[in-house]
């Protein structure tokens, strides 16, 4: 981490050098022993289950632990993480404290509970070495491990970070929303074509997704929403955006657009909604 400034506002993507521990939950005092030796070493992001262990694909669930150690630059603010969510429940020891988690991590389905959630932390680090303990368990969906990078940078620099991400998120919902009410007022009072009325339902639906991912947004405002319902939401919002979407682009360019592959398009959408509603998470997310 030579040149690395965090007073600055630098930041560093921690990415390289992560230990991989499979089928074991470890805390960080297990490391003290001399005989625990990680499986392989990864890079984040990654998902285990597009991973080979001894020549053998892992399977999506299951559980990991995750494990860094940083030598850190002299002169150090109180630093700050930005963690990002995991498939899908995790804990995050930092120097040996337990500093984030969501969801429960457990060993089997019944003691392991998903959730979804983008989360920052400040911490004071009393040496020069950084180690970061991550166990991720997994029983509930189709992918598993992490998709998005974990951030290290001053306290102030990843408040910033985050706080910038949401607001993004916010202005785009909040736009959404009000081009959908627009569209929706526009269509009942002035001009009843149906493709603005499509188009306002494509803006309604897809706000959603825009609070339900990135950041979750959502779960600033419900945090205690249920996450197989959080996760179903946000996958028929998809199926019924392209729906809607496309049969909007058909009516404004009717002369154009193949009535055929609109139908194709929204019969394979209404399948996937479907299946979105009726079976497992693990099923529908494949």
């Amino acid at each position: 981490m030579s040149g690395v400034d965090f007073s600055a506002g630098d930041t560093v993507q921690l990415n390289r050098g992560w230990e991989f521990y499979w089928m074991q939950l470890l805390n960080p005092r297990d490391f003290e022993r001399r005989d625990i030796l990680p499986d392989t070493a990864v890079q984040l992001p990654f998902l285990w289950n597009e991973c080979t262990l001894l020549g053998h694909r892992l399977p999506s669930t299951g559980f990991v632990t995750l494990r860094l150690l940083l030598k850190l630059p002299d002169n150090l603010p109180v630093l700050g993480i930005r963690m990002p969510e995991c498939y899908s429940s995790y804990k995050l020891f930092v120097n040996g404290r337990l500093m984030a988690s969501d969801g429960l991590v457990g060993k089997t389905p019944q003691t392991t509970r998903p959730h979804k959630a983008v989360r920052t932390l400040s911490f004071h680090p009393d040496n020069d070495t950084l180690e970061l303990v991550l166990q991720i368990a997994n029983f509930h969906d189709y992918k598993s491990g992490i998709l998005r990078p974990i951030v290290l940078g001053s306290s102030q620099t990843i408040a910033r970070l985050h706080e910038r991400s949401l607001v993004y998120d916010l202005l785009m919902t909040g736009a959404l929303i009000m081009g959908g009410v627009f569209f929706l007022g526009l269509f009942w009072v002035v001009r009843r074509e149906t493709s603005i009325f499509f188009f306002a339902l494509f803006c309604l639906v897809y706000a959603y997704r825009t609070m339900a991912t990135g950041d979750f947004l959502l779960h600033e405002f419900v945090p205690n929403l249920d996450w197989s319902i959080a996760l179903r939401l946000e996958y028929l919002t998809v199926y019924f955006s392209v729906i809607f979407f496309i049969e909007y682009f058909r009516l404004v360019f009717m002369e154009k657009f193949s009535m055929k592959f609109t139908r194709f398009v929204q019969g394979v959408s209404a399948v996937m909604v479907l299946l979105a509603l009726t079976t497992d998470s693990r099923f529908y997310t494949t």
